[in-house]
């Protein structure tokens, strides 16, 4: 559940980003688009009107009759303005449902007056934004400011174009921080215990190497000694091949075992098998160097230090002893503790190398399953 909401939160701002960055990138282009619509649309109103302008063509009293109709039947249009070339007005006036205020009108002939805004260009007043269409009139010049907004094709092409990029931008970056995570989630798990268990990790309290070493129970194996050359090591193979070329139990843990001392040049490792009450650990099998070896022992590790590391096993914590000398892997089948392997070193081995072999035994469970089952039956 929160990795679901930690996703849809970080899908948010990158689709937020994108957003931004897309309309800060695309509407210039978008605008200069209708621009143009707009002074195309400008030439064929002028055009209709453009006989009420020559010269003589009216009387002055006779020019806010023409100006008001434009205003009325012209969509969009906001303002009408003659300028004589002096800078007196011939006549000028507003549409008050797009232009309310005076003042704003009042501002927008004083910058034309003065020559402040270009002409078929977009300017803003009081957080809108106008275009200005202006024609050469001798003896005046007749200027017509339209409210600028963009048409709906633009419109809806604009927003098309945003939502189609912003979710493949998005949709490209969750897809690659997934891979990022999906790599960096090989990384070692260390489970840090409570307070209370702070002391499985105090080589004061843990069982002793030659305890674990000498105080074990037999299971149902007869053989008791096996020497093997290495010349059986069994090459690389994929998880399916492993499968099909695993015989029995005994073979496969050999095989994984023999595979992971060789390929990260580890000393020892053992396999421990958790008892029916869950309070002690006994030693199955163990490769140390060449040889691989069975037990049948008959005394199980049963302490109260025992149960704090099946107690630490149990909460998937990698166990980390002898600054990195011994390591203790957990093992499990669908979330049960079965029990748990252990590597000896005489170096330190690296959290990396800790990654990989946890991956090596990723099957591990299941085959320790079936072979307790096996002996159960």
């Amino acid at each position: 559940m929160k990795n679901r909401l930690t996703l849809m939160v970080l899908s948010v701002i990158i689709m937020s980003v994108s957003l931004y960055t897309y309309q800060r990138l695309r509407y210039p282009s978008i605008e200069s688009t209708q621009i143009e619509i707009h002074g195309k649309n400008a030439q064929l109103v002028f055009s209709k009107y453009s006989d009420y302008f020559k010269k003589d063509a009216l009387l002055s009293e006779q020019y806010p009759v023409v100006i008001e109709h434009m205003l009325k039947n012209v969509p969009g249009l906001s303002l009408v303005c003659a300028i004589d070339s002096f800078g007196n007005i011939v006549h000028g006036e507003r549409n008050k449902q797009a232009i309310p205020q005076k003042r704003a009108y009042n501002d927008i002939v004083n910058d034309l007056i003065k020559n402040r805004i270009a002409n078929n260009q977009t300017f803003m007043l009081m957080h809108k934004k106008y275009y200005l269409y202006s024609v050469n009139c001798a003896p005046f010049t007749l200027h017509m400011v339209h409210g600028f907004e963009l048409n709906r094709e633009l419109l809806i092409q604009f927003i098309t174009e945003a939502i189609i990029f912003s979710s493949l931008f998005t949709g490209f970056f969750i897809f690659l921080i997934s891979r990022i995570a999906k790599v960096f989630s090989k990384a070692v798990k260390i489970s840090v215990p409570s307070t209370a268990a702070l002391k499985v990790f105090n080589n004061d309290n843990m069982v002793s190497d030659t305890e674990m070493q000498q105080k074990e129970e037999s299971i149902d194996i007869s053989e008791t000694l096996e020497s093997v050359n290495q010349s059986r090591v069994v090459p690389f193979e994929t998880k399916e091949s492993r499968k099909k070329q695993i015989r029995n139990f005994e073979s496969y843990v050999f095989n994984t075992f023999n595979r992971i001392a060789i390929t990260y040049k580890l000393n020892s490792i053992s396999l421990y098998l958790l008892d029916n009450s869950s309070v002690s650990l006994r030693k199955i099998f163990e490769l140390l160097g060449r040889a691989f070896v069975k037990t049948t022992a008959n005394n199980s590790i049963e302490n109260e230090s025992c149960r704090e590391i099946i107690n630490a096993l149990g909460d998937n914590s990698t166990i980390i002893r002898n600054g990195g000398r011994k390591i203790l892997i957990p093992v499990f089948h669908e979330d049960e503790l079965l029990g748990a392997v252990t590597i000896n070193n005489r170096d330190t081995v690296t959290g990396t190398v800790v990654a990989k072999v946890k991956e090596e035994l990723e099957l591990l469970g299941s085959y320790l399953m079936s072979e307790i089952l096996k002996n159960a039956g």
